[in-house]
């Protein structure tokens, strides 16, 4: 779970409803969004299944372009063409910073944050004024840096900050997801939005299914494998369970940190290639890692088993982290099985031995070679 961060956008009082005493008195409510007060209990139950939180908030000048008081004969919600040359809208006066309305709801319940915390502010000079939390605040780095993969957000609104976060996170390689319980829209037709998120490929969860979302790595790459590998007994109870045995028999040879994705990795190694399903099929269902390592034991596919073995497709191999410790498990769960059903097969994989450790050999896995050494020669 500490690969993953829950992304609170925008929860701020000029994005809630305020009453009107404290509306009049620019305590809030400036940009209201109906329900906004309505996500904050859904926000605090999220907060402690979460190490890393980060609250993304507007932090205005008082003279921001944006803003339709700057342009005195535009009113809010007319169009206009900002400073980067790109038509937007202006907004009322909002988040000015060092006001209430800037900041963050007081019902977020920060004593339920297990872990750490962090503040992004955007949209802090005059002529920029960014919609998504990754936009110009460095989020994107901050987040790698912490070896984040996966993002989960929330906030204030659906169809705007909301919406934008999600699409730069996407942009940014992380893979996203949108609680919509823990989000409300300006705008009552999201049929639109909908459709980007899909065309992006960004689920759209309750927070009910966090913990069934968030299942183990490993656990969803077995049943996703399994589930694909229906019509073939051998790959769902013979080949994948023993080229996942043979990566935890040799998994101390693996860094600690990366132990779960490379079993995970086994179980889904073949799903591109055989198959047939896509990179973005094996990631959205399982993580971006998975389907990288998916993707680098996917050869090209060449009229026969000789061509498809070429050179570049094992050089590639061996330049993705440990695409090639699975390769390994895989041809080691492969010779195994054909030892003992194939004679056929097996004599295919003795002759494909000395070619097969000169193209793929790695120091690092050396107690394997010689496994794979001895089920050839034993």
């Amino acid at each position: 779970m500490n690969k993953d961060v829950l992304i609170v956008v925008d929860v701020q009082y000029d994005f809630v409803p305020v009453s009107d005493e404290y509306f009049e008195k620019g305590l809030g409510g400036a940009l209201a969004v109906s329900g906004g007060n309505e996500i904050v209990p859904v926000i605090n139950e999220l907060l402690s299944k979460f190490e890393l939180v980060i609250f993304t908030k507007d932090w205005h000048p008082i003279e921001m372009e944006a803003f339709a008081s700057s342009h005195p004969d535009k009113k809010p919600f007319d169009s206009y063409i900002n400073s980067q040359g790109v038509e937007d809208i202006l907004w009322p006066d909002h988040c000015i910073r060092e006001t209430i309305g800037a900041e963050l709801h007081h019902g977020i319940q920060f004593e339920n944050i297990k872990g750490d915390f962090y503040i992004f502010k955007k949209g802090m000079t005059k002529d920029f004024h960014p919609y998504g939390g990754f936009n110009g605040t460095g989020l994107g780095d901050f987040l790698r840096e912490r070896k984040i993969e996966n993002t989960y957000i929330v906030g204030l609104a659906l169809d705007y900050c909301v919406k934008d976060t999600a699409l730069e996170s996407v942009e940014e390689d992380f893979n996203t997801v949108v609680i919509e319980d823990g989000t409300a829209a300006i705008s009552e037709d999201l049929n639109e939005l909908y459709k980007i998120f899909k065309e992006n490929n960004i689920p759209l969860i309750e927070s009910f299914e966090i913990d069934e979302y968030r299942m183990n790595i490993i656990k969803k790459a077995k049943i996703y494998a399994h589930n694909k590998h229906t019509s073939d007994d051998y790959h769902t109870r013979y080949h994948l369970q023993i080229t996942t045995d043979y990566a935890i028999k040799f998994i101390h040879l693996i860094p600690e940190e990366d132990r779960d994705d490379v079993i995970a990795g086994c179980w889904c190694h073949d799903l591109i290639e055989d198959v047939k399903l896509t990179y973005n099929d094996v990631k959205n269902n399982t993580s971006k890692i998975v389907a990288e390592y998916a993707y680098a034991l996917t050869n090209e596919k060449g009229r026969n088993r000789k061509e498809r073995g070429n050179a570049k497709y094992y050089n590639e191999m061996k330049a993705y982290r440990h695409a090639s410790f699975i390769k390994l498990c895989d041809r080691l769960a492969n010779t195994n099985y054909s030892k003992f059903h194939s004679d056929k097969i097996f004599e295919m994989y003795k002759n494909e031995y000395i070619d097969f450790k000169m193209k793929l050999f790695d120091g690092r896995w050396k107690e394997m070679w010689v496994e794979l050494e001895n089920l050839n020669n034993n």
